[in-house]
């Protein structure tokens, strides 16, 4: 009796349990990731069975990163079938330079806990620098609620014609212009726009910091000198201003990792202006 139970133990086991094969690599890997740097991540889950489901990944808090974006995609090829999660965070780290853990990802899936490899990345801490602080304490905050306005009884009839005008509208407008309209260089613009009030040194910092920020969300991972041709091949309305987005890289990396300013109230102003015809490009169809 007890031989037939065990058997059957072992048939249950092997009928219902999943052989999962995994893999996590880090795309853009470099030696020495700095402050404000994107690490961009890639799982794989490969199965046998084909996915009914998409496979959700644990999102706990990060000490250190932040999960700024991810995009999944599921490929068949020769009966096997591949889950591909890619994951962007951005580092937000103050410590010596070391060598550190990246977060363990868990995927849930038809009741099954997927564990992904353990991976880690090294981190350069860099020169000391005001921009340091700002950058932790200013760029992609959460925003607070708004406050909530009531509104009259008396107001009700010119809500629900405004509301029946923007469906309207809605309706008949593409979701890319959408896009466009609230584009990482549009909102870059009116943080700068608010910042220049003052046309103070803090104020000037913290705004090359959210215009550099925003080209790196433009182009998916962090711009530079040694990439700026792929920047304006994958973005090609902006080859117009070529030469002036390679002055912006070469002089903001400058004072991003390291101590310099090159601040005056015209530079300033320069910055401003760059960044309303950034928008101005980013809207175009």
């Amino acid at each position: 009796m007890k031989n037939i139970f065990f058997l059957f133990l072992l048939f249950h086991t092997l009928a219902f349990s999943k052989d999962y094969k995994t893999e996590t690599n880090i795309v853009n890997l470099t030696y020495g990731f700095q402050l404000g740097d994107l690490i961009v991540i890639e799982d794989k889950i490969i199965s046998d069975e084909k996915f009914i489901k998409v496979p959700k990944l644990e999102n706990k808090k990060i000490k250190n990163l932040r999960l700024t974006k991810q995009s999944y995609k599921i490929i068949e090829d020769e009966g096997k079938y591949t889950f591909t999660n890619k994951i962007i965070y951005q580092i937000f780290q103050k410590t010596n330079n070391g060598n550190f853990e990246l977060p363990v990802h868990k995927y849930i899936f038809n009741n099954d806990n997927i564990v992904m490899p353990e991976k880690k990345y090294w981190f350069t801490k860099i020169a000391d620098s005001p921009l340091n602080n700002i950058l932790l304490n200013s760029i992609d905050q959460k925003k607070p609620t708004q406050i909530e306005i009531s509104y009259q009884l008396s107001y009700l009839l010119s809500i629900i014609i405004l509301s029946i005008i923007v469906i309207l509208i809605y309706k008949n407008i593409d979701i890319p212009f959408l896009r466009r309209m609230n584009g990482p260089f549009a909102k870059a613009h009116k943080k700068i726009k608010i910042l220049i009030k003052k046309k103070e040194k803090d104020n000037y910092i913290e705004s090359i910091l959210i215009l550099t920020n925003a080209f790196n969300k433009t182009f998916d991972k962090n711009i530079n000198i040694s990439n700026l041709n792929e920047f304006i091949e994958k973005n090609i309305n902006y080859q117009l201003i070529k030469d002036e987005i390679k002055i912006f890289v070469e002089v903001s990396s400058a004072e991003i990792y390291s101590s310099k300013t090159y601040f005056t109230k015209n530079r300033f102003i320069d910055i401003y202006n760059f960044s309303k015809l950034l928008r101005a490009i980013e809207r175009k169809i």
